[in-house]
């Protein structure tokens, strides 16, 4: 089953009992504690060395434990073991967390029984927290409560063996990588990776260019951009005269002027007749006393829509 997470935090420049988790009294490996250590609310920095951490504590019965917890950057994990909540009560705890920074130098206290005196070892109480364990109705199955510790040098020592031991195979694998020769031609269909052993025995591995992939989908257009400024007017252009200049016209500008007038053309035919004109007869008679001229009036109204003059009034005789 899944493990029941309390997620807090613990910071050095603070003092007190920071926190109180509540546990059940004989409950074993079912629930932990993930402690972020802190430094003025930002988190610890450890800095590069190897780091061990402990939960020290002590249960309301005086027993004392010593167990071992997970470093995860800032984060110290610790989960409950059976004696850990072995005894009803409030169980007064801290972290211990101890910091490598020379593998061979701490070995070597160690072997001396020289570690606690040493100066190659970070050492780091956190402040104060509390388990509370509450106590259960049924003790037939009760735990007795005992002292839980492993010895704090053993437990470093054997982390700091384990991390020699380690950079030894990766020293040790480095130097063999060393002998080791790898080439990488390229080709047609994309590449060829030769390796030779350090006994002379090479292998070679093909790598083949992918397929092109398939072509995305057209994005959308964009917006429109604002319109630009307007440009600077630009020169005018050659007059009609200048551009017969530079096509080898050698006179003056009035003379081109001129040279645009053509000759007068010949004269037209003449045009054809006209119609003849209407020609109107006006009769007259004489009635030999008062020389009366008689016009046929009503001829005259008919054919022009005015009325005729009177000429009643003439006496043929040409005088005014």
């Amino acid at each position: 089953m899944n493990k029941s997470t309390y997620r807090k935090s613990l910071d050095v420049q603070k003092q007190g009992t920071q926190f109180t988790v509540i546990a059940n009294q004989n409950e074993a490996l079912s629930r932990e504690i993930v402690i972020n250590i802190t430094d003025g609310g930002k988190p610890f920095d450890f800095g590069s060395g190897v780091l061990t951490a402990v939960l020290f504590a002590v249960k309301p019965d005086g027993a004392k434990l010593y167990n071992a917890c997970t470093v995860d950057g800032s984060a110290v994990s610790y989960t409950f073991t059976q004696q850990t909540l072995a005894a009803a009560g409030e169980v007064r705890a801290r972290l211990l967390i101890v910091a490598v920074n020379n593998v061979a130098s701490a070995l070597t206290a160690i072997a001396s029984n020289a570690l606690g005196a040493s100066d190659i070892i970070q050492v780091l109480y956190s402040p104060e927290f509390s388990i509370y364990v509450d106590s259960v109705a049924d003790y037939s199955s009760a735990v007795e409560s005992a002292n839980e510790y492993t010895a704090l040098t053993t437990q470093i020592a054997s982390a700091l063996t384990a991390i020699t031991a380690a950079n030894s195979a990766a020293s040790a694998a480095n130097s063999a990588a060393g002998n080791i020769g790898a080439t990488v031609t390229q080709t047609s269909f994309g590449a060829t990776i030769t390796v030779t052993d350090s006994d002379g025995t090479q292998r070679t591995a093909n790598i083949s260019n992918g397929a092109d992939g398939a072509d995305g989908v057209n994005g959308q257009d964009g917006v429109d951009g604002a319109d630009g400024q307007d440009g600077a007017d630009g020169q005018d252009g050659a007059s009609a005269y200048e551009i017969a200049v530079e096509h080898g016209y050698s006179g003056t500008e009035e003379e081109w002027l001129a040279s645009l007038k053509g000759a007068d053309g010949q004269d037209g035919a003449d045009g054809q007749d006209g119609a003849d004109g209407r020609t109107y007869t006006i009769g007259a008679t004489m009635d030999g006393t008062n020389d009366v001229l008689n016009v046929k009036n009503d001829y005259i109204e008919s054919q022009t829509g005015r009325k005729p003059l009177d000429l009643s009034a003439f006496d043929g005789t040409g005088a005014d």
